[in-house]
């Protein structure tokens, strides 16, 4: 009877004393409490950026099941660029998710037990800190308390020992986990590289220790939450943490499309544009894996990253074309005009130059078109673009403005006839890139050009690739070959035009 009168005082007392504290917050420590974003920006300094509320509005459901108080729901993927501050929030998330439920029972896994660790003590760091005590003031590290299993004070918070034996373990990917259940996994940055993962059993030990091991730990209403970069087409992100198996999946790119369709930085205050067009410019391939996180299998396109090709290109050409694909209409915000100027020695084609942009009329188009011809020394030059009801348009105002008015008459004019949709053209000259007789001007920002062309079908908006359709078949065709004057390109302009910047506006920023 003592027994029993004693923890009754014992449980009211504490219930006391946890509402006297309660009563203290700040402020500022009430809103960390109903908040994740105020709780991520008071106890650990940090301040949410777009995209990072993007996954919070997920991760916190406002929700309830048998295990998870606010955060219960479906599984949830994040596949977000690399340097995307991922590890940070979904630890400061975690926290959180702790001070609310007490008694979670949480797996963390990462591709190796060491980066497990390392996101344990940053959890563990933020636990001990003096504004969580004050946001969760019933949250205490309890007597196990190492990096890799660590629990609260289950006395204190008022959780039976019973029901939770721990409240977090850390382990990587393919590590064994013995007689645990569990509330929530988390996986966090599960693939290290695409080297790690090239072995085929490599891949196959990752899925199947996943639905083997680590997912039948979890209870009824609990849920799985994943963080990572896509690094194949047949990693663990493509295969089982998809919508096909039930998981919501968000998917982030660090060059994105603002409301006037330009690009801009997902994340402006960490990454300039500049510097992401740059990173893209040096490594198309890992760029278009890791920060875009598009990938397309190898039978779904024509074009092989790997046979890409950039370089020098000769100072003289036997035909020079221009291949335009013109956008519909200025309310399309998302669709460009496109411009691309290639040339042709011998069976060797070089990507010259582009232009890309949103102009109103035929005339501004057409300008542009004058203004590359200038730059690259107003040599005899073929203009080809598609026969269809908006491109025809173009041809009568360049007859009136550029032939009658400009009085030019080293752009000729072609309108193609093309079959097939732009995925069977672009087929048609996928040879020429397997073969390496396509070379990318290195002195050119190309970056976006050849993303759309690896990631032909990939990007959810219509891909502008056609106006290097245009270009590399027309070329081909002998009838439309121009045959031009063998003379030097640099001689006619100076070097600062074909090297140096050009505006913005007019060239595709890659």
């Amino acid at each position: 009877m003592a027994t029993r009168i004693y923890k009754q005082y014992r449980d009211k007392a504490r219930e006391a004393a946890r509402s006297a504290t309660i009563a203290a917050r700040s402020p500022e420590a009430l809103r960390a409490w109903n908040d994740v974003i105020c709780f991520g920006e008071y106890v650990a300094g940090k301040v949410a950026a777009k995209h990072h509320r993007e996954w919070l509005e997920e991760l916190v459901t406002l929700k309830n099941s048998q295990t998870l108080g606010l955060v219960a729901g479906d599984d949830l993927s994040i596949l977000a660029p690399r340097g995307s501050a991922k590890s940070t929030w979904i630890a400061i998330w975690v926290a959180w998710v702790i001070g609310h439920n007490p008694g979670i029972q949480i797996i963390y896994v990462s591709y190796s037990e060491s980066v497990a660790l390392s996101r344990s003590r940053i959890i563990k760091r933020i636990i001990k800190s003096a504004k969580y005590r004050e946001v969760f003031p019933n949250v205490l590290p309890g007597t196990r308390w190492s990096d890799t299993d660590w629990e609260i004070r289950k006395d204190f918070a008022g959780v039976d020992d019973l029901d939770s034996d721990y409240t977090f373990y850390a382990t990587g990917i393919t590590g064994s986990i013995t007689s645990r259940r569990s509330d929530l996994v988390v996986f966090d940055d599960i693939i290290k590289s695409s080297e790690s993962i090239e072995n085929p059993e490599v891949r196959e030990k990752i899925t199947t220790n996943y639905s083997e091991v680590i997912d039948p730990t979890l209870k009824p209403g609990g849920r799985k939450v994943n963080i990572g970069t896509r690094f194949r087409a047949d990693d663990i992100h493509c295969t089982d943490f998809t919508p096909a198996q039930g998981w919501k999946v968000i998917e982030q790119q660090a060059i994105i499309d603002d409301k006037n369709g330009e690009e801009a930085s997902y994340w402006p205050e960490r990454f300039t544009l500049e510097s992401l067009q740059k990173r893209r410019e040096r490594k198309p391939i890992i760029f278009s894996f890791q920060y875009q996180n598009r990938v397309m299998r190898s039978s779904e396109t024509s074009i092989d990253p790997t046979w890409i090709k950039h370089g020098e290109f000769p100072d003289r050409f036997d035909s020079l074309c221009i291949g335009a694909d013109l956008s519909a209409s200025l309310k399309e915000r998302s669709d460009y005009t496109v411009f691309v100027l290639g040339g042709r020695l011998g069976n060797q084609f070089y990507v010259l130059d582009i232009r890309r942009g949103r102009w109103s009329g035929n005339i501004e188009k057409l300008d542009q078109i004058i203004e590359m011809w200038e730059d690259w020394g107003e040599l005899s030059v073929m203009l080809c673009a598609e026969t269809v009801a908006y491109q025809s348009s173009l041809k009568g105002d360049f007859t009136h403005y550029l032939v009658n008015e400009k009085q030019i008459f080293n752009i000729q004019y072609q309108q193609p006839t093309t079959k097939g949709d732009k995925l069977q053209r672009l087929r048609g000259v996928s040879g020429l890139f397997q073969n390496g007789l396509v070379t990318f001007n290195q002195y050119r920002m190309m970056g976006r050009l050849v993303d759309e062309l690896i990631n032909f079908g990939a990007i959810d908006k219509l891909t502008r690739s056609t106006h290097f359709l245009h270009l590399e078949i027309e070329m081909s065709k002998p009838q439309l070959r121009v045959r031009v004057a063998r003379r030097s390109i640099l001689s006619k302009r100076r070097d600062t035009t074909i090297w140096g910047k050009i505006d913005s506006s007019a060239v595709c920023a890659a």
